[in-house]
């Protein structure tokens, strides 16, 4: 993809054009340099501080115009990171936009912004509907946007920022989401910076020692 491997990213949010980018545009504002004989290289090669670029549309349009095929095993497994931090960006985005419609009454286009001071009574339904889950299955994924935009503010910030994937959300969600807040910031405080290196195996482990029951 990049010309070199020393290639820094030459276009940031921002600085685009009006133009809709496909692949290829990406390729050619993503390049440090570019000339008038640009070819398609047979390697691609990912950015130098692709790690440090904040998951969102700008990640995004990076790794969308990389041909995984012409990366090295290297590159591969970056990319693979890089994307594996926009679906938990995603996914926290996700969570949140449904826990506003939890707070928000039906309506149509023309409605107002409005929102309610508690959860609307068949939030799980329009929840379902609008994903088309099962009533439980919608309920359950709820519960936890619930847990995310309270008490569990802090596990959403790291989600959305790609430090945590669904598995170590819903851990978090099962082990801490029913007890008060004040134990689950000590709890964080103990295991949430290091959570994004350990497996669910190593994390629950982590929770046992610090004495911490499953929900009921």
């Amino acid at each position: 993809m990049f010309d070199h491997p020393d290639s820094v990213i030459g276009v940031w949010p921002g600085e685009g054009t009006d133009v809709e980018a496909d692949d290829e545009l990406v390729y050619r504002l993503t390049c440090e340099a570019i000339t008038e004989d640009w070819v398609v290289e047979e390697q691609h090669f990912l950015p130098d501080g692709l790690e440090e670029i904040a998951p969102g549309p700008f990640l995004a349009a990076v790794v969308s115009s990389v041909d995984p095929s012409k990366l090295n095993g290297h590159d591969a497994v970056r990319l693979m990171q890089a994307r594996a931090r926009l679906v938990s960006h995603d996914e926290a985005g996700k969570l949140q936009a449904m826990a506003e419609v939890a707070f928000s009454s039906p309506g149509d286009a023309d409605s107002p912004v409005e929102r309610s001071p508690d959860a609307v009574e068949y939030a799980g339904v329009e929840v379902a509907a609008g994903l088309t889950l099962t009533r439980r299955a919608a309920e359950t994924v709820l519960d936890r946007a619930l847990s995310l935009a309270g008490v569990l503010h802090r596990v959403r910030k790291a989600f959305s920022q790609g430090r945590l994937d669904s598995a170590r959300v819903r851990l978090f969600d099962q082990l801490l989401g029913h007890l008060p807040e004040e134990t689950i910031d000590v709890v964080l405080d103990r295991v949430l910076d290091d959570a994004s290196g350990l497996t669910t195996g190593q994390l629950r482990a982590r929770f046992g020692r610090s004495r911490i029951g499953s929900r009921p």
